[in-house]
């Protein structure tokens, strides 16, 4: 990702901070020079390596997830909140037109795990999602055949010790406030 010096932030928390909020990502791998791309919610566990450990689970169905049987690098987007600045909010004319965003690019070699801890992992994704609502729902509360039938037509991947780029490009807060732009 392009990032001029400006816009770089390298504080691995506020780089969690943002993947934990936007954790529906893009998984970008590529098979015999063919780019794939998945959207995906990841669990990050922020503890486990130097830069964290993202952990998600693919459909069987979906080929994406053979492209890690190579080894190679993938990329996880992270997308944060963005907005359009106007030439017409600058002091500084001419100006052109811009972009407001912030992004959190990883980059690691995804594994496939085995199945033993699917289950704890999509109890601990269900968590994280269904935290806010008034009666949430729970992986347990599937009949077990059924479950097991689910389990069997999903891949668990592992993104481990991701090393993750920052790009946010934003304008001074005064700025941002005076024209409710990405915050």
């Amino acid at each position: 990702m392009y990032t001029p010096d400006t816009f770089r932030e390298d504080q691995l928390p506020l780089m969690h901070d943002l993947m934990r909020q936007y954790s529906f990502a893009l998984l970008a791998t590529a098979d015999d020079n063919v780019p794939t791309v998945t959207h995906l919610p990841v669990f990050l566990l922020a503890g486990e390596g130097e830069y964290g450990t993202l952990y998600a689970h693919l459909a069987k169905a979906n080929p994406q997830w053979k492209h890690f049987e190579n080894q190679t690098e993938s990329l996880v987007v992270f997308q944060g909140p963005h907005a359009y600045i106007s030439p017409n909010w600058y002091a500084d004319n001419p100006s052109v037109p811009t972009w407001n965003y912030a992004a959190v690019h990883a980059y690691g070699v995804p594994h496939i795990l085995e199945q033993g801890d699917l289950l704890q992992l999509l109890q601990k994704l269900t968590t994280v999602y269904e935290q806010d609502f008034e009666s949430p729902w729970s992986v347990d509360s599937l009949p077990e055949p059924y479950l097991k039938k689910m389990l069997k037509s999903i891949v668990r991947i592992q993104d481990g010790d991701h090393a993750p780029g920052w790009k946010m490009e934003n304008e001074p807060e005064s700025f941002r406030k005076r024209h409710n732009t990405c915050r």
